[in-house]
């Protein structure tokens, strides 16, 4: 999702077909050129809070301990 959103952010307002389809030239201007930095902020934290998710268990993981070898008698 938070490429998704970071798709549209980092695009020219004129340049994203789907936003000039949507809106049209003055719509794409006037409505989403403002929303875009708030766009690029969102999909900035989503992609952090998947890493995030993603990295939990692997952060601090437990080393198995060795074995210790066993004496020959």
């Amino acid at each position: 999702m938070g490429a998704f959103l970071a798709w549209f952010a980092v695009g020219c307002p004129v340049c994203n077909k789907l936003a000039l389809l949507a809106l049209g030239y003055s719509g794409a201007i006037t409505w989403f050129a403002p929303v875009q930095p708030f766009l690029a902020v969102i999909a900035l934290v989503l992609t952090a809070v998947a890493l995030v998710v993603r990295l939990r268990g692997q952060v601090a993981c437990v080393l198995p301990t060795p074995r210790k070898p066993v004496a020959a008698r």
